[in-house]
């Protein structure tokens, strides 16, 4: 869930869906996004054609996409869901993980801005370590938005 699609950890769920599917595992992934991308996100590479190989897995069968939502069908997606995935490069609160909480559906979200404020590692949820600054936010981030637009640091 979030705007911002690739700062709140879009990709690697697009890539996780993927690598499910080819394993055979029984996993589904539902995606809650307007997909905002490129130029103006902080963390993303300013050239939105940089996620064109990543999106088209929004069609794979084992993803359901959803542009938006009103709030009482995200929480009902919630309440039916076995967990939710917000491996987020940066963030302030993530209150989507909130949502999520109010519903006893655990999270798996990385260790950014107040992230692991909301879930406990191992209790409620598991937590993915990213190299963070002194702002708790994913190091990589200022060098990614500065890198030219041909330049592709994270291949499929």
């Amino acid at each position: 869930m979030g705007s911002h699609f690739a700062r709140k950890g879009g990709i690697a769920v697009l890539r996780f869906a993927k690598k499910a599917l080819q394993e055979g595992l029984p996993i589904k992934v539902k995606i809650i996004s307007s997909l905002r991308l490129g130029d103006g996100v902080p963390t993303d590479v300013r050239d939105k054609s940089y996620y064109d190989r990543d999106l088209k897995l929004l069609d794979i069968e084992n993803v359901s996409y959803y542009n938006q939502l009103p709030n009482q069908k995200v929480i009902e997606l919630l309440h039916r869901s076995h967990f939710q995935i917000i491996p987020s490069l940066q963030d302030i609160a993530a209150f989507s993980v909130v949502e999520g909480l109010s519903t006893a559906t655990p999270s798996i979200g990385s260790n950014i801005g107040a992230i692991p404020e909301w879930i406990t590692d191992n209790s409620n949820g598991y937590i993915i370590d990213l190299p963070v600054d002194e702002n708790q936010m994913w190091k990589g981030w200022k060098e990614q938005n500065q890198l030219s637009d041909k330049v592709h640091i994270f291949e499929n």
